[in-house]
């Protein structure tokens, strides 16, 4: 539990594989394309960032106060978006929390932002209303 693997979309092999990233499993991961990062959330509170070529640990931080269980993040990292029951929005290479949305009455299950980070959407285990949030 806790590990990242990446395959090969061509041949399905095993190009790397990170073991421990987030104690007690990830929950959730994104990638950065243009940051060349995968980031990964979990039960441990942390977002931790990878190198998306050999999926080395670059930087780890606490997201929160409650274990993660959404992660999106912007095609070049500028802004990452770490949920549990409220959504906190980062500066993910300063380690900066910029702001922090609530309203959920249960953990986020999915989050996606817009490529600019100007927005968020987000929903809760079990359904419930859909949390729009303006970054």
């Amino acid at each position: 539990a806790g590990d990242v693997k990446a395959l090969s979309a061509a041949t399905g092999k095993l190009l790397w594989r990170a073991s421990a990233v987030n104690a007690g499993g990830v929950a959730a991961l994104a990638w950065a394309p243009q940051a060349g990062a995968v980031f990964a959330a979990g039960a441990d509170r942390q977002v931790v960032r990878l190198g998306v070529g050999t999926g080395a640990v670059a930087a780890r931080f606490d997201g929160g106060k409650l274990p993660l269980t959404a992660l999106a993040v912007t095609p070049d990292a500028s802004r990452a978006f770490a949920a549990s029951s409220a959504v906190a929005a980062w500066q993910p290479f300063e380690q900066r929390r910029l702001f922090k949305f609530t309203g959920h009455p249960s953990a986020a299950r999915s989050i996606a932002v817009t490529a600019d980070g100007s927005a968020a959407a987000s929903v809760a285990a079990g359904g419930g209303p859909l949390g729009r949030w303006r970054a």
